[in-house]
């Protein structure tokens, strides 16, 4: 059994994927459901951040150099606690709002996102809170701290918040693999794009 374990170690193919923090549970679950499935198969060394062969992150945080495929594409709802005015509404008109307390994210890409909607509601934006991630802003408006502009794959990583979709034309992002042009040479990448080819780009809720 020793033996085996260790021959099946070492025909694995190396591969180092870092993981942005603005990522939530359901999609970093279903890529490594992906790497098990790879063949050949994958020894992977999962971190966070942005380190690694390949990443897994939204396309408006990849580096200037590096090539992206998209996995998924998705909205930005408004995450807000139960207890919120807005918690029992299935959609919120964005020309209507004139909510008081934002959980911000300056420096974020996303940020822009909040300030072009919030344009259509008031001319300045009234910040209760700042955060570093998407990820960090999803936890505060979960303790009350005010409402956030969250992508919906995140906002559903809390059952203490409440997703409301956005009328009309809704901020959006995409979430895949961003890597060098030299990791594709990488056998263990090679699998694993094989393994997503199907639905690179389809926009698809999972892989």
């Amino acid at each position: 059994a020793l033996s085996r374990m260790f021959r099946q170690t070492r025909d694995c193919l190396p591969l180092r994927v870092g993981i942005d923090p603005d990522i939530s549970r359901s999609q970093l679950e279903s890529l490594l459901a992906r790497i098990a499935a790879a063949k050949p198969g994958i020894l992977a060394e999962v971190v966070e951040g942005c380190d690694g062969d390949v990443r897994l992150a939204a396309e408006d945080g990849r580096c200037e150099d590096e090539l992206f495929q998209p996995l998924w594409e998705e909205d930005f709802v408004l995450a807000v606690p139960p207890g919120h005015a807005l918690a029992a509404c299935a959609e919120a008109d964005p020309a209507l709002l004139d909510e008081p307390d934002w959980i911000i994210c300056p420096g974020h890409p996303c940020n822009q996102r909040l300030l072009d909607l919030h344009a259509a509601a008031a001319p300045s934006l009234a910040a209760a809170a700042r955060a570093g991630s998407l990820r960090l802003a999803a936890h505060m408006a979960a303790a009350g701290m005010g409402v956030a502009l969250l992508p919906a794959s995140l906002a559903a990583d809390h059952p203490g918040l409440r997703a409301v979709a956005l009328a009309g034309a809704r901020p959006r992002r995409r979430v895949g693999l961003c890597y060098p042009a030299q990791a594709l040479e990488l056998p263990a990448l090679q699998a694993l794009r094989e393994n997503l080819e199907a639905y690179s780009g389809s926009g698809a809720a999972r892989p």
